[in-house]
């Protein structure tokens, strides 16, 4: 098996990224060298809040009625009301973003499925700048290797920007407005973000209410010719000390040698190994192959099932298309 997809220039939008994931957390590849961006997501960062008051005509008794007598308006009256209002949503991780500097190029990409690996390359002034991107099969980490120089780059660690705490609005419904994305992540309110820089790691805190806060540790390492950077999603949810525990894992990683990125291998070479086929039409079989890839990326045994975009969830500033559900 040798089956890769390829990019032969820049890629503009998130939802035709390059994917990776480990069925917990995952990872967009996109963008053009003054901008590379690397979305990132796990599939339990919700926000959970019911902001609606509950309507008793909201049964399923009622819904069956309605139903059965034809009344189309008065079901999205009812029903689809709640969906207006900001949450409960899957909320986006944040987004990790290369810029090289002076540099109006394209990027040429390729997802090689076997290793679940992807390869970015353009060139920079008289050399090739080669990066190297996979999210470790079962460890919670993101690799992403820069072969250039440093002083040709600068990484940053980007938050979502949600609305301000204090700032409410009240929801009224209305049918003609619903969209698949329904409003921007500043619609969401929460408390200020906090971010900080040590060493060789910086990350950011989002609380998002008094239970639940998450955050994104990236960690950043120079060996040879190779720039290493480190990143994991973190949450309150992880147990006791969860953003500590994040960033030794982080540091880890950073100071792993190939032992590494071989049990990332050696996984997916294990689960290709599972079954195969061997079909004349050459592009189904390479989208089969493609799909179990994806089936594998998105979800795992004992994880949640499936969402529609996968772990890849929207990362455009709005809240995901119908919510993440």
């Amino acid at each position: 098996m040798n089956i890769t997809y390829n990019w032969k220039e820049n890629i503009s939008r998130w939802d035709e990224a390059v994917p990776l994931g480990n069925g917990k957390c995952g990872c967009l590849c996109w963008g053009s060298p003054e901008e590379i961006r690397f979305s990132l997501d796990r599939t339990d960062l919700w926000d959970r809040t019911v902001l609606w008051e509950q309507n008793k005509e909201f049964t399923w008794k009622n819904l069956v009625k309605l139903a059965k007598a034809g009344n189309t308006a008065k079901i999205r009256e009812i029903f689809d009301a709640p969906y207006y209002y900001p949450s409960p949503t899957k909320l986006t991780a944040g987004r990790i973003l290369l810029h090289f500097y002076g540099i109006d190029g394209e990027i040429e990409s390729v997802l090689n499925l076997e290793t679940a690996k992807a390869e970015m390359r353009f060139r920079s002034r008289k050399e090739t700048v080669r990066i190297s991107v996979w999210v470790h099969a079962v460890e919670q980490v993101g690799i992403i290797e820069v072969e250039a120089r440093e002083t040709e780059f600068s990484v940053e660690l980007k938050n979502p920007e949600f609305g301000e705490k204090g700032t409410e609005k009240e929801y009224v419904y209305c049918q003609e407005e619903r969209q698949i994305s329904q409003g921007n992540l500043k619609d969401l309110k929460y408390p200020p973000v906090i971010k900080k820089q040590e060493g060789e790691l910086q990350w950011f805190c989002q609380p998002v209410n008094d239970e639940f806060s998450y955050g994104v540790i990236v960690g950043r390492r120079k060996k040879d010719s190779v720039t290493r950077i480190v990143w994991k999603i973190v949450s309150s949810e992880d147990g006791d000390c969860w953003m500590e525990q994040g960033k030794q894992q982080v540091l880890g990683a950073l100071s792993a040698g190939d032992e590494l990125f071989d049990s990332h291998k050696k996984w997916w070479k294990d689960y290709f190994e599972e079954s195969g086929i061997c079909i004349p039409d050459k592009f189904m079989e390479k989208q089969w192959y493609m799909t179990n890839y994806l089936f594998a990326s998105t979800s795992r045994e004992g994880g949640v099932p499936m969402p529609l975009q996968g772990v890849w969830t929207a990362d455009e500033g709005t809240l995901p298309p119908w919510k993440g559900d």
